[in-house]
């Protein structure tokens, strides 16, 4: 019996390597070479480079390595057209010498080409001079694309950024250019500078949202939302935004013309006005004067729904935990609360759950925040949770008995749901509610 299982193992380990040589034949063949070596059989080859930098604990560059690497088409183009290496990022006490020993010319590419996610995909002519690169995973046709593109002098990314320094790409290339520069090069201060030429170009020379049924193109939505640094109220477009934002909103799905202006508001009104190098100023704000400051500039429900919604995140940051809570009671006198609404109702919940109940024991606050998780658990029956939160409020609240019998019934909701962690919580909730025990970590 032991002979036969020792033939079937090795059986079973001829075949599985078999099928890994199979695979590799089919695949990108990466050399073993050091990158000089590479670059002078590229140019020996009359081929280009093609690098895959990687780590040993990136899933997406292990997908790579299983599913695109080995895929016949992209092996028979790479190895066509590219000597192809890979360059190990992280550094382990595990690794071979010689992976050991290719360390200081990885945390060379890393600098030279600024790799700051993984995989990252490099490509390079047989003089070291990067023609285009990609970023992440991608599936066997988009890599094979590409590589292709990468190849293509009109389109790879080298001929590019000639043509930007040339003042010779059109609107949809320099926006397309913009886009992907920030997301593929990791280089915010290079795609800034092209999206805003793009928008000097073809936004700030008028964008009729009037004519256009203030229906905005995509290309302008997502230069609205990848870089919203560059728009202001001195924009005409953000003053269409605030002026018209429920026909924007209308004509358009994805844009949400309110919180993009309160955003700006926020960013070149309140935050100046609330922090100092980013930390929050010494002394309490004068809301009554923030208020004024932007109903001058813009009109009062505008700065009334700004400064309620500031005070909520800047109480918080500065740990004014009464404050704080009577700021989200501020908030919700003047918004209200869409109980329907399943993401509104778990804002809500962890709202309450950190500001009131962990952070706060002044039996009005948390009588108040009770009055809102009731309501809660009235729109939702079915979650352990916002029953949970509501039991723990009532038990610090002194209301012991209440607070058990709720918390009993978290705890067979999560049972009947199969929730393990939440069935294991609720117990020692219970267990402490009993004995008498703090149920919340703030003392």
């Amino acid at each position: 019996m032991k002979r036969k299982k020792t033939c079937g193992l090795c059986i079973l380990v001829c075949f599985f390597a078999y099928c890994t040589a199979i695979a590799q034949s089919k695949g990108i063949k990466f050399s073993s070479d050091s990158l000089d070596q590479v670059l002078r059989s590229a140019k020996d080859q009359n081929k280009m480079v093609f690098i895959d930098v990687y780590t040993t604990w990136c899933a997406p560059c292990k997908k790579m390595d299983q599913e695109v690497y080995t895929d016949k088409l992209v092996g028979d183009f790479a190895n066509s057209n590219f000597i192809s290496v890979r360059i190990q990022i992280d550094s382990d006490l595990g690794h071979d010498q010689k992976t050991k020993l290719g360390y200081q010319n990885s945390n060379l590419i890393k600098e030279k080409y600024n790799v700051v996610a993984y995989p990252t995909y490099l490509f390079l002519s047989s003089s070291g001079e990067l023609l285009d690169r990609g970023v992440g995973f991608l599936a066997a046709a988009d890599f094979l694309s590409l590589m292709k593109r990468s190849l293509n002098v009109e389109s790879n990314l080298s001929n590019r950024m000639l043509r930007f320094q040339q003042n010779k790409l059109s609107a949809n290339d320099l926006l397309q250019f913009a886009l992907e520069t920030k997301k593929v090069f990791q280089n915010d201060s290079l795609s800034r500078t092209i999206a805003l030429a793009y928008k000097k170009q073809f936004v700030d020379q008028g964008y009729d949202l009037k004519l256009k049924g203030y229906k905005l193109d995509s290309s302008l939505i997502a230069l609205l939302y990848t870089f919203p640094e560059l728009f202001s109220f001195k924009d005409s477009l953000i003053k269409d935004l605030y002026l018209y934002p429920s026909k924007i909103d209308s004509a358009n799905q994805t844009v949400r013309a309110i919180s993009y202006t309160d955003y700006i508001i926020t960013r070149d009104i309140i935050n100046p006005y609330l922090y100092n190098n980013g930390k929050p100023i010494d002394m309490e704000p004068n809301w009554k004067h923030l208020t004024e400051t932007i109903s001058l500039r813009l009109d009062s429900i505008t700065a009334k729904r700004n400064v309620v919604n500031t005070k909520t995140n800047f109480y918080p940051t500065t740990k004014q935990w009464r404050k704080a809570a009577l700021s989200e009671i501020e908030r919700i006198n003047w918004s209200g609360i869409k109980y329907e609404d399943l993401m509104e109702r778990k804002r809500v919940n962890n709202m309450i759950w950190d500001v009131f109940f962990e952070h706060n024991s002044d039996r009005s606050l948390l009588k108040q925040a009770i009055i809102y998780m009731k309501k809660v658990i009235d729109s939702d029956l079915d979650d352990p949770g916002f029953r949970d939160t509501y039991a723990n409020l009532l038990y610090k609240n002194k209301q012991i008995k209440k607070a058990i019998k709720e918390e009993e019934k978290a705890l067979q909701a999560a049972i009947a749901k199969g929730e393990s962690e939440r069935i294991t919580n609720f117990k020692m909730t219970l267990i402490k509610m009993r004995n008498g025990e703090d149920t919340w970590s703030y003392k």
